[in-house]
């Protein structure tokens, strides 16, 4: 099964390269739940095609949160595999998961408003947040801290209140791993 692994990671650069078939991903997704064991003789090459989806803000963000979710499953499911040969991934990772978390929404009447509107579950901001806290989880703070650290500080000087409010829901994240 393992020597599929490469060809079936080949599938899935060209599907989401045309925006074609996302069940691709979607199958990676399974497999890092399932059975991520199989995934680590090629678990580079797929980090890479995952992290290179992420990082394209020209992709439509459902392709990138369907990358992002291959990552954040596979550091669920393999959380040792990830600690050791993903660590040359994790600054780039943890970097878009900020970005992701900035992408806020500037609602000018929000203060006027007497109920509590629900989270949009779909927007980057939540899904950053919300896999921030995940691999914070799977892998531990103790890692994901130090390679956050200087980007938060950074954030938190920035005059955006968008990336002010990204750095202290950052750190509410990363404090709970």
């Amino acid at each position: 099964m393992s020597d599929c692994i490469l060809p079936m990671i080949h599938i899935m650069s060209a599907c989401i390269d045309t925006e074609s078939d996302d069940s691709a991903l979607k199958s990676f997704i399974d497999i890092s739940e399932k059975c991520p064991q199989i995934l680590r003789p090629q678990f580079e090459a797929l980090i890479e095609v995952c992290l290179k989806t992420l990082s394209n803000v020209e992709k439509p963000d459902s392709w990138r949160h369907l990358a992002l979710e291959v990552i954040i499953s596979l550091a669920e499911n393999a959380p040792s595999t990830v600690r050791k040969r993903g660590s040359p991934y994790l600054s780039l990772l943890i970097s878009q998961l900020l970005l992701m978390m900035t992408d806020l929404e500037d609602d000018p009447n929000w203060s006027l408003s007497d109920e509590e509107e629900d989270d949009d579950s779909e927007s980057n901001a939540v899904i950053g947040e919300s896999s921030l806290d995940r691999l914070s989880c799977s892998i531990g703070g103790k890692t994901v801290l130090p390679l956050a650290i200087t980007s938060i500080s950074q954030m938190l000087q920035n005059s955006d209140w968008k990336h002010r409010f990204g750095a202290l829901m950052a750190i509410s994240a990363v404090g709970e791993g």
